[in-house]
Formats: structure tokens, C-alpha cells, sequence
């Protein structure tokens, strides 16, 4: 049999009548147990598990088990998205009443953004990030809704802000 992958939805501890330990696990909704206590240590609701089982009479019997990642701590997913609407939003009331095309400021607002939320967590943009930005730019400017201008070199304002957050 092939392992299984699946998160923990619950672990309890029980006996039976004999007084042997073992866990009633119940992953991504299904009911299994396990009786080897070596499997006990580290389980706990939220993790992303990899597993093996066999029939136990009327019981799924866990045979061998794998913590693939460990649950994330409580709260941590609303704490990174509090952190990014928060940049936004600073970002954003920040460019708002900025003149220029309508790129321009999305750019802008969210070049702010990106770096508000960098200097919260004590970060540099990553030189990847920095060249899919550019390449981002270059799509932006051959697709611009205004044909008839020739748009500014975003390019170089987009160094030129990244310059800036580099020193400051």
C-alpha cells in the first residue's frame, strides 16, 4: 500500500480495556488509530501527516507515520494578512492623490506597499523579485493604454525607489 497524505483534524488519547495506550486520530475527516507508542511524540492538531494503514477489524490501524510539517502556530495566517492590508493601506492613502497613469501609481502603491511590509519584518527585496519586477514593467510599458505618448522609463524609477529603500 502507498502512503497517504492528509492534516490532523484531531488527536485524543485513550485506553483500552486492557489499559494499552493508544491515539484516535482523525485525518481529513477520516477515523484511524494507532497503537504504536513510538508514533505518539510530536502529533498534534494541524499537522500535515504522510501514513500507512491496514484493517483492524472494524477499525483503520495506522501502521507507520510521518510528520511532513508541523501545524502553523495559532494566528500566524491573520498576523501576515493584517501585515499586508495594513502596508496597503498606508501604501495606498500615501498615493492617493498622485498624478500619472493608472500603472504608474498601482506600481507605486504597491512598490510601497511591498516595502513597508519588508521593513516590518526587517527584510530586503530579494534580487529575483527585483528582476520579475522589471520584466513586469516591460509588459506593462509594450501593453500601456496610451499609445500615443511614450511612457516614462519605469525602469529606471523603479531603481531609483529600490535605491532608496536599499539606503533607508
Amino acid at each position: 500500500m502507498e502512503y497517504l497524505q492528509g492534516r490532523i483534524d484531531s488527536v485524543e488519547k485513550k485506553k483500552a480495556k486492557d489499559g494499552a495506550p493508544y491515539l484516535s486520530l482523525k485525518i481529513d475527516g477520516q477515523h484511524y488509530t494507532c497503537w504504536d507508542e513510538e508514533l505518539f511524540s510530536g502529533l498534534k492538531e494541524g499537522n500535515l501527516v504522510q501514513y500507512r494503514w491496514r484493517p483492524s477489524g472494524r477499525f483503520k490501524r495506522i501502521t507507520e507515520l510521518k510528520v511532513i510539517q508541523d501545524s502553523p502556530k495559532p494566528g500566524a495566517n491573520e498576523q501576515s494578512l493584517m501585515r499586508k492590508m495594513s502596508a496597503l493601506r498606508s501604501a495606498a492613502m500615501l498615493h492617493a492623490h498622485d498624478n500619472g497613469r493608472p500603472y504608474q501609481k498601482r506600481l507605486n502603491t504597491l512598490l510601497t506597499a511591498l516595502s513597508f511590509e519588508l521593513y516590518l519584518l526587517n527584510e530586503e527585496l530579494p534580487g529575483a523579485f527585483y528582476e520579475q519586477l522589471k520584466k513586469a514593467l516591460s509588459d506593462e510599458k509594450k501593453s500601456s493604454p496610451f499609445p500615443y505618448t511614450e511612457p516614462p522609463d519605469l525602469e529606471q524609477e523603479l531603481e531609483i525607489i529600490l535605491g532608496s529603500l536599499a539606503k533607508g
